[in-house]
């Protein structure tokens, strides 16, 4: 379901630093057009582009460095962390516009894919946004109607939305339920994975992502709960740049997996632990495989994910604060 872009020669995709979720689903649409004999440039900043360089280090393509949004979360409120940042934001987004206004000059994309960047756009050039998160009817009337205004204000610039979702069974819930005036494609979710091939097992694997501190404490958590658990368990960290505190030696820990790494250990494992992003929801949508997700604390998207898929008997969920290590063993 992924747009042919027949008539397009030169794409430029660009994907938020927002953990690895935008980066990994962007790397789906890389490697597709990348197939298809197409130019592909990838702009994004930080870990996000870090891990596509490593992950696309054999393909003939171009790299630009956009600007951070430089995001902090000093309050477990995620809407809060927004609001207060919200300038900030808005500079980034006029930054990294004015920087593609660069980009296109110098390289001459004929199409541009946005996945989450609202300044990643140019009037002279055609071009998608890639986004599940066209409402928040989950937050109440009032937080709803205000975040669809600035959702109108940020895509103004671009000529679709591209929704990774099934249009008629919909991942993301009521979050992909547009009340947009511009033309929308569901393209089907986005996954670097296949259906694992082995259901079963051995071992658990927790893949840690997200914003911190919540990404922290997550792990001392677990690390603490889970220091004399039987089964072997194996640290995906989602950092690479040595600035963690190491773990007891008792874990197999890795820095941060590459997509053919990251596809065997979960294979391997009787059960995987991460967060609940949509990115992770589309993944083990694909995947098939037994899961328990763990909102962060205060993203109201990702307890609404969790409400949202409470039935399906693969994915289960488990707030941070309850017993992690009980929850582990009785799944």
């Amino acid at each position: 379901m992924i747009p042919q872009l027949k008539d397009k020669n030169t794409i430029l995709i660009a994907p938020l630093n927002w953990g690895l979720g935008h980066a990994s689903r962007s790397l789906v649409l890389i490697k597709h057009y990348l197939k298809e004999g197409k130019k592909v440039g990838v702009a994004s900043d930080g870990l996000a582009l870090d891990w596509l360089q490593q992950e696309l280090k054999d393909e003939d393509l171009d790299f630009f460095e956009l600007p951070a949004y430089d995001v902090d979360y000093k309050s477990s409120n995620m809407n809060w962390n927004m609001i207060r940042q919200y300038p900030k934001i808005q500079r980034a987004i006029k930054l990294e516009h004015r920087i593609t206004s660069k980009i296109v000059e110098l390289w001459n994309p004929d199409f541009i894919i946005s996945d989450n960047r609202y300044g990643v756009y140019a009037t002279s050039v055609d071009n998608a946004l890639i986004t599940h998160q066209l409402g928040m009817q989950y937050a109440g009337v009032l937080t709803d109607t205000a975040f669809q205004m600035q959702i109108n204000k940020w895509t103004a610039g671009f000529n679709q939305i591209w929704v990774p979702d099934y249009e008629d069974q919909r991942l993301a819930g009521s979050m992909s339920a547009s009340k947009s005036e511009k033309p929308i494609r569901f393209i089907g979710p986005l996954s670097r994975f296949e259906e694992a091939k082995n259901k079963d097992g051995n071992g658990i694997l927790v893949i840690l992502s997200g914003p911190e501190p919540q990404r922290t404490k997550l792990e001392q958590l677990l690390e603490k709960q889970l220091l004399d658990f039987k089964e072997e368990i194996t640290f995906v960290r989602g950092n690479n740049d040595g600035s963690l505190d190491p773990l007891n030696e008792k874990y197999k820990v890795i820095p941060l997996a590459s997509s053919t790494q990251l596809s065997q250990l979960i294979n391997q494992a009787r059960l995987v632990v991460t967060r609940s992003g949509y990115s992770s929801l589309m993944d083990f949508d694909v995947l098939k495989k037994k899961v328990l997700m763990i909102p962060t604390p205060g993203q109201k998207e990702q307890e609404y994910l969790a409400d949202l898929h409470k039935a399906n008997p693969l994915i289960k969920f488990c707030s941070q604060n309850a017993d992690l290590r009980s929850a582990i063993e009785n799944f």
